[in-house]
């Protein structure tokens, strides 16, 4: 798309290319428009999301590898306009003028993507590498080490690298509102999103960290046999900075034991208070 600025009396048309939050807002806005009908029936919506993913897919336009992650940014869209929506009917003086490009937390995306049941699991939670922690960080509840952090995207753009990870670039994708699609190929991760932890102060790389996102379909995937990358694999933090990071496994064609499962240590001797030290050992809470 393209945006028209003037039209000179030299007759040289003037055009720039579009601010992709601008396109994203408006594109927005047609999702989420609720069309008036009959005063005796319920709104509908302008578009039916999911009823054109799954056209799309059914008629062969997304290959079989990129339909988890087809399905993982709409999911993912969904949650985020959900939760902004929540806090305009509550008057929250935060929603922005622009309203889809509003910041949410990350328990407010949360409870929009889950279940209430799913939600209360998942906010009470403990770090999946506790032996590797202090006793306070091995026993921080995911509600408690995400309060202050927040999520701001409305759109994905596609990485070529790993570079849009590590904090020194996530910070800028943050604050122009971009989540991140993976390149075909590279690793396990298929998408991220920035976190910004606003107690740290400004927005700046020693207040990011990331929500690390894999899509898996198939019936023979589930969580516990997938592997999960660690930020210390990934280089994500800068050296000496450690932040809480999530690292998600969505496996999309589970036909039993559907919800949320939260990764324990696999050894009981991880389990042991004994086994965790006074300091972490060089590496962030993972949840």
């Amino acid at each position: 798309m393209r945006l028209f600025f003037s039209a000179p009396e030299s007759g040289e048309i003037v055009t720039g290319s579009s601010f992709e939050p601008l396109i994203a807002e408006a594109s927005a806005q047609m999702m989420n428009l609720s069309l008036d009908v009959h005063w005796n029936q319920e709104p509908s919506q302008y578009m039916n999301l999911w009823h054109l993913v799954g056209q799309f897919v059914d008629q062969g336009l997304a290959a079989n590898a990129t339909i988890g992650d087809l399905i993982g940014r709409a999911l993912s869209i969904s949650a985020m306009d959900c939760a902004i929506r929540g806090l305009q009917r509550s008057g929250s003086p935060r929603v922005c003028e622009l309203m889809y490009q509003t910041p949410v937390t990350v328990a407010e995306y949360y409870k929009a993507l889950l279940t209430d049941e799913a939600w209360e699991i998942l906010r009470q939670s403990t770090p999946a590498n506790p032996a590797q922690l202090s006793e306070d960080s091995a026993t921080k509840t995911f509600e408690e080490a995400f309060q202050d952090a927040y999520f701001h995207f409305s759109y994905y753009g596609k990485a070529g690298d790993w570079s849009p990870m590590k904090d020194t670039l996530s910070w800028a994708l943050w604050l122009r509102g971009s989540a991140i699609v993976c390149s075909f190929g590279q690793q396990i991760i298929n998408r991220m999103f920035p976190i910004y932890f606003s107690a740290l102060g400004n927005l700046s790389p020693k207040a990011m960290s990331v929500n690390l996102e894999q899509d898996r379909i198939g019936q023979s995937t589930t969580p516990d046999n997938t592997d999960i990358l660690s930020a210390e694999a990934l280089s994500i933090f800068s050296p000496g900075k450690r932040l809480p990071y999530i690292a998600v496994v969505h496996c999309y064609a589970l036909t039993e034991n559907q919800g949320i499962v939260i990764k324990q240590p696999s050894s009981p001797d991880l389990e042991d208070d004994d086994q965790l030290t006074d300091e972490d050992l060089e590496v962030a809470p993972r949840y």
